[in-house]
């Protein structure tokens, strides 16, 4: 079992990649099956799972977010460049959109960050005016979508801030264009690496985690 935040960049780095919690592929390593159950939601940086994956972004130690095929998960620094080249579209996010292949809420959660803005969850709901009652949903999908694509990335978390100025609620994610979180190196645009290539070294390390793990299954999660 993974008791501390070293333990656990340890885990990931050795892995590669690392999903968060839930359901997922069979045999694949998970953190919450990783952990002990009384760990989490204790606020403790150093022992609180919740905790270490917006450490981990925040100290740029691994990136997180809905970037294993739309599901929540890390990614290391060494297989980042692979999942950004397979998993990040080469057209145009404009080109996609108006080619039909994207949403109209996908592409007004995009123009939200153009200007290299830094939001939170709660942010992007306020611009685009929706609610949990009408048009949050699509929002959050939107985000997720922009995740899986490796256009927007976690960067932090923020609380809301009240009209006295003073904090309150849970912490919310905040997220950023990815090339602004990653950048060139972890990226690694100069090392050109076609999509083809790039999941087959990533569904070949990930088979090697367990015998459990189906090929054909994983790379339909991660690649559709």
């Amino acid at each position: 079992m993974i008791k501390n935040y070293r333990e656990f960049l340890d885990r990931v780095n050795e892995l590669g990649f690392y999903a968060f919690s839930g359901k997922f592929a069979d045999g694949f390593p998970k953190l919450d099956n990783e952990t002990i159950e009384t760990q989490w939601h204790t606020g403790d940086t150093d022992t609180d799972p919740w905790q270490w994956r917006i450490r981990a972004v925040e100290e740029k130690a691994l990136a997180f977010g809905c970037i294993l095929g739309g599901y929540k998960g890390f990614i290391s620094k060494e297989y980042y460049r692979l999942f950004y080249a397979s998993m990040h579209p080469q057209n145009d996010i404009i080109q996609m959109y108006d080619s039909g292949e994207l949403s109209a809420s996908i592409i007004k959660v995009y123009k939200l960050f153009e200007k290299g803005t830094v939001l939170s969850t709660a942010d992007i709901r306020s611009l685009l005016n929706v609610s949990k009652k009408e048009g949050a949903s699509k929002a959050d999908k939107a985000i997720e979508e922009l995740e899986r694509m490796f256009f927007l990335s976690i960067c932090g978390s923020k609380r809301k801030v009240s009209i006295k100025g003073e904090e309150y609620g849970w912490p919310a994610n905040t997220y950023c264009l990815t090339e602004d979180w990653a950048g060139e190196d972890w990226i690694c645009p100069n090392e050109k690496i076609d999509p083809k290539t790039a999941r087959e070294i990533i569904i070949g390390r990930a088979a090697s985690f367990s015998d459990k793990i189906n090929r054909t299954k994983l790379s339909k999660i991660f690649f559709g």
